[in-house]
């Protein structure tokens, strides 16, 4: 699990900066933790760092480069962390030169998913989807020690039993809507990460551990829960909103649905 010790990015939303989202330069690698961050639109990077770096629950999107961590041979104990993140529409997704494990993300619609031209010290990745990257989902040096299982891949032939080639099913991937149908193959097909997830399906609140449903944790970054409503996609809510009109009102109430609807 990430060290939540040190620096802290959260809650923040970056656009439109003329070359960096977010940078740090430090001489130890330090350990900077970034949560629940929204960038995007930066020319070069939206997030760069010399040293090991904690990204969760954020969407890292229409950048120059996505991610990009330089680590350094002197410190062969930092490694980055990604959880639950989404990153999509960049020139490089992820770009990792040092040690990184990367679970239950959406890397897609860049032109490099996984892009690692060297990492001496390897990269794990756990239930993260990486599909409809334009050139390659994972493009790595044959050198890097990687370890991949319970991922879905586009355009990779998978290293990992338990990964598969496949369609995830977004719900709206041309709209940037990564949830998945409820007919995916991404559903019970992830596994529990120790430290990460709770130990026992179901919300564990109080327990600062990663909810999850059904037999095994789903792949990528929207835990899929059977037990609660789906959200309409915009063509279902306006077949809705056009039955009601017609319905010339006062027949049905419909205003409390259409509210609940677009309050997902």
């Amino acid at each position: 699990a990430p060290d939540f010790s040190l620096w802290v990015v959260h809650n923040v939303s970056i656009c439109n900066t003329a070359d960096r989202g977010i940078a740090f330069s430090t001489s130890r690698g330090g350990n900077v933790n970034i949560i629940k961050a929204e960038i995007y639109k930066a020319l070069g990077y939206g997030i760069l760092s010399s040293g090991e770096v904690n990204i969760i629950d954020s969407r890292i999107y229409s950048n120059g480069e996505g991610i990009d961590v330089r680590g350094t041979d002197a410190f062969p104990d930092q490694e980055s962390f990604i959880a639950n993140s989404i990153i999509y529409n960049n020139t490089y997704g992820i770009n990792m030169w040092s040690r990184a494990t990367v679970i239950n993300s959406v890397v897609s619609k860049n032109y490099f998913g996984f892009y690692f031209p060297y990492s001496p010290f390897g990269i794990t990745i756990y239930n993260t989807i990486a599909y409809n990257d334009t050139f390659k989902d994972f493009n790595v040096n044959p050198s890097v020690n990687t370890i991949e299982d319970y991922n879905i891949w586009g355009n990779f032939v998978p290293l990992g039993a338990k990964s598969f080639v496949a369609n995830p099913l977004f719900v709206d991937s041309a709209n940037n809507n990564f949830n998945v149908l409820n007919t995916s193959s991404v559903i019970d097909n992830g596994t529990i990460i120790e430290g990460y997830h709770c130990s026992t399906a179901g919300a564990h609140p109080g327990e600062n551990c990663g909810a999850w449903y059904g037999s095994t944790p789903d792949i990528g970054a929207y835990e899929y829960n059977p037990e609660t409503t789906s959200c309409m996609t915009q063509g279902e809510l306006n077949i809705e909103l056009k039955k009601f009109v017609d319905m010339q009102s006062g027949i049905v109430d419909a205003a409390n649905k259409v509210i609940e609807y677009l309050g997902c």
